[in-house]
């Protein structure tokens, strides 16, 4: 189905399922939105990495140029053309892949480490050009859209008073001078005003957001998870936030409110903007089971648990930007299958084998590992055009070649050629990002002081030691542990045999 072997739409199936429930399975253990966009930034940037570094051996350290592009130029598009998403993923792509096409031109004269270094070089030049271009890069500042409007000013002539009486030159001309004022709308007699960014498409079809949210057509999801329980000691309810911090970055949720269904509790936030109920279960029976079940299906909430007198549901909508950006992983994710599995994906891996027979042949290496460096490029300026939309803003800092090497690393981690392995990576740095930079601890003694350097802002220790683990005794990445754990029990199960 959809072009894909058997094999290859299971793995597709599987992908797609866990990528769409992540924040049902990750909302235990500290998922939070941030975390669900990166994941799908970084996500889709690895695939297309791997692209170019797992089937061609090519190894770039330039994507950061392609990604910055992406995010620059769907910042300028969101700005000047329309705020709807998917314009401006699709010119950060088009963008990147122009750039692409240049910078493998000529980089791609070398192969191996000079490659490699070209790549380098390049994108330390597009961050140093794009530093000082503050008005289009925003520098290493931002920039970010402006949802509001401004006044409309214009020039009109005034004349000039002397007292009370309009001042006249020598030849006895009445004077006039040049001034700026409001534009008054002749209909309503209010000043004239328009929108402070172009968006040249939204208006010529009638729309005018008053919002510098990306427009992605679909409605906004969220979660949220609780847990309540009853104080053996008190016989009292205790409710504890499962996660600490609720999706708009702002603090917990606390009860201030009373749902008049059932009489159960609810949570509202400070600016009653949303509702977020909860319950526990009542020891006295005054709240049946079915009352239960029929107040869960009338607030949406979609799992409910009871153990032990303890009672963990999820009350939840995805949130919609992380829901885009899983949606964009998937598809890149099934583009990367259809590459890899066509005859051009085996020309790529002919020219990681052998370039001089691939060229005895009369195939040309050059071009298809031009053509799979643009493709690569695309994926990168995309990923790039999906963080902006999800930030409303860009600045010149995403073209930084740190990103290179983020990205290098995430590869590596996952498994370098493998489907899913960068993908993997890039899930696992980013969570070790949002995790461990998270906590700060004082020091107090020999072990606290031993831990610290490991955590909050220097959590690239952390990073350092598990990629050190893994080259050493995982070669193949993360995608070679289930491997190494079933050749164990092999072995183990022969010894066994035989005694």
């Amino acid at each position: 189905m959809l072009g894909l072997s058997p094999r290859d739409f299971r793995i597709f199936l599987i992908f797609s399922a866990v990528v769409m429930t992540m924040p049902i399975w990750m909302s235990p253990i500290h998922g939070s939105v941030s975390f669900y966009q990166l994941f799908a930034v970084f996500g889709l940037f690895t695939i297309g990495f791997n692209l170019l570094f797992g089937l061609t051996g090519y190894l770039s350290f330039g994507h950061a140029a392609m990604y910055g592009t992406g995010s620059i130029a769907a910042f300028w598009c969101m700005k000047l053309l329309s705020l709807h998403a998917l314009p401006a993923i699709l010119f950060g792509g088009v963008a990147a892949g122009i750039l692409a096409l240049v910078m493998g031109f000529l980089c791609l004269r070398r192969s191996g480490i000079y490659f490699s270094i070209l790549t380098l070089a390049f994108a330390v030049m597009m961050y140093q050009l794009a530093i000082p271009q503050k008005t289009l890069t925003g520098g290493d500042d931002t920039i970010g859209l402006d949802p509001g409007k401004e006044t409309i000013f214009e020039n009109v002539q005034v004349p000039v008073m002397a007292g009370d009486a309009q001042a006249v030159d020598a030849d006895g001309n009445l004077r006039f001078r040049t001034t700026s004022q409001p534009k008054i709308n002749p209909e309503t007699g209010e000043a004239e005003k328009r929108w402070k960014d172009a968006r040249i498409l939204d208006r010529a079809i009638g729309l005018t957001p008053d919002t510098a949210s990306p427009n992605f057509g679909i409605p906004s999801l969220k979660v949220q998870i609780k847990q309540a329980s009853i104080d053996p000691q008190t016989g009292l309810e205790v409710t504890t936030w499962i996660d600490a911090r609720n999706f708009e970055g702002e603090e917990p949720l606390t009860p201030d409110v009373n749902d008049p269904d059932l009489g159960l509790p609810s949570i509202a936030d400070s600016n009653k903007r949303k509702i977020y109920h909860w319950f526990s279960l009542n020891r006295d029976g005054k709240l049946t089971s079915k009352e239960v079940e029929a107040w869960l299906a009338s607030k949406r909430v979609t799992r409910f648990l009871q153990l032990d007198h303890v009672v963990h549901y999820i009350h939840f909508q995805y949130q919609t930007g992380a829901t885009v950006g899983f949606v964009l992983l998937i598809i890149g994710f099934y583009f990367s299958i259809r590459v890899r599995r066509s005859a051009f994906g085996l020309m790529l891996r002919a020219v990681k084998t052998n370039q001089t027979r691939m060229g005895y042949t009369g195939l040309q290496p050059k071009r298809y590992t031009l053509a799979v460096f643009v493709i690569s490029g695309i994926y990168a300026g995309m990923a790039g055009a999906l963080w902006t939309v999800l930030t409303s803003q860009t600045t010149a800092e995403r073209l930084i070649w740190n990103i290179s090497g983020e990205v290098v690393i995430m590869t590596i981690l996952g498994g370098v050629g493998t489907l899913v392995g960068p993908v993997i990576g890039a899930g696992l740095v980013e969570y070790l990002k949002e995790l461990l930079s998270a906590i700060n601890i004082e020091v107090s003694g020999f072990w606290t002081a031993l831990i610290k350097p490991f955590l909050g802002d220097t959590w690239l220790l952390t990073l350092g030691l598990v990629f050190m683990a893994v080259v050493a005794f995982l070669p193949g990445g993360l995608m070679e542990l289930p491997k190494k754990i079933m050749a164990l029990i092999n072995r183990m199960r022969g010894k066994g045999d035989a005694s």
